[in-house]
């Protein structure tokens, strides 16, 4: 048995103390109603509170409403775009916070990965390139609709401040639409949000700094990122490093590194995927940042999370499927018991 004095440490992340380094990845559970968190939802994520996690991160949500009340993703995904969202939220973060955890929200905007059919309108993007999964060809984003993409973004993490969530991570990963900026197969743009690293960073930028000015410069806000798209033509993990000194530098808290998009290589890492197989993407981010970086991709057992933390591969490990596994993943752990952790099988 491995002692996990790495694992089980606390980390300050700004004014933010995390019991332990681990966090639990979002899942995309489909347990909403119209956008709104429900019972199922919230005895969801306290289960893995209260097994031992140091920092939930919830379902991604979205900052927009789809323009069809009716569209699928619209009855089981959850939505932060109103303020009517923010009771339910409350509720959650009180369960949370009562089992010593903290708690975060990932916001997100699908951006071109989103059917036509689905969405209920042309879903739009950095540039009008179709997503291989999706098919739809989305319109191109003029200036001022990036404008207000921005202040959404800035709005719903207004919202999770009010319901007392302790920070939000803006989803920059997977291909979604802070990837459709920021990443090089997706973003053919002439004007500012486009060409090079900086003007292909500056979407996420100026989230960032938005939800900085209208929550407060000390509220906490990180970024999820591709280390790589894993797709011809996509960002290498060379532009992933430059990616990360750019948020840094425009005040990102914490940095939470994936891969791949629609198209390419399986966002979540199949089966027949090694152990940690993303683990050396967030290590080379790790070494061009201060600030704290969070690793994901198959960290199976409390073993493996440990050496990457002693390793100084990362400061935090993100899990999500062995936490579907055994909720008790954290406690098991932290109680020398790490042997009986019902495994995930992926």
């Amino acid at each position: 048995w491995m002692i996990l004095s790495n694992l089980l440490s606390p980390i300050q992340i700004r004014s933010l103390e995390l019991k332990n380094r681990v966090v639990m990845a979002p899942l995309g559970t489909g347990f909403y109603n119209q956008g709104a968190v429900t019972q199922r939802e919230k005895y969801f994520h306290k289960a893995r509170a209260a097994g031992g996690v140091g920092l939930i991160l919830t379902s991604a949500a979205s900052v927009s409403r789809p323009p069809n009340p009716k569209a699928s993703v619209a009855s089981c995904h959850g939505v932060i775009d109103d303020d009517t969202f923010i009771p339910g939220w409350k509720d959650l973060v009180k369960e949370i916070h009562g089992v010593d955890a903290k708690i975060g929200m990932q916001l997100n905007h699908f951006g071109r990965q989103i059917p036509f059919k689905v969405w209920g309108e042309q879903p739009v993007s950095s540039s009008a390139i179709a997503c291989p999964v999706c098919r739809s060809t989305p319109r191109e984003l003029m200036l001022n609709e990036i404008d207000e993409i921005i202040d959404q973004f800035a709005d719903a993490a207004r919202r999770c401040k009010e319901a007392g969530m302790d920070l939000v991570e803006i989803h920059g990963a997977h291909g979604y639409l802070g990837t459709q900026f920021l990443s090089p197969y997706m973003n053919h743009r002439a004007d500012e949000y486009g060409g090079n690293a900086e003007g292909r960073t500056r979407f996420v930028r100026e989230i960032l700094q938005r939800i900085k000015r209208k929550c407060g410069q000390d509220f906490i806000v990180g970024v999820r990122i591709n280390g790589q798209d894993n797709i011809e033509g996509g960002a290498t993990i060379e532009d992933a490093q430059e990616v990360a000194r750019w948020l840094e530098k425009a005040g990102a808290d914490f940095l939470h590194v994936s891969a791949t998009v629609y198209g390419g290589y399986p966002p979540i890492s199949p089966m027949e995927e090694t152990p940690g197989c993303y683990v050396h993407l967030a290590e080379a981010v790790k070494s061009q940042v201060g600030i704290p970086v969070i690793a994901v991709g198959r960290i199976d057992t409390p073993q493996r999370a440990e050496e990457i933390l002693r390793e100084k591969k990362a400061d935090l490990v993100a899990i999500g499927r062995p936490l579907l596994a055994d909720p008790e993943w954290g406690n098991k752990a932290a109680a020398g018991r790490a042997e009986t952790i019902r495994k995930c099988i992926y």
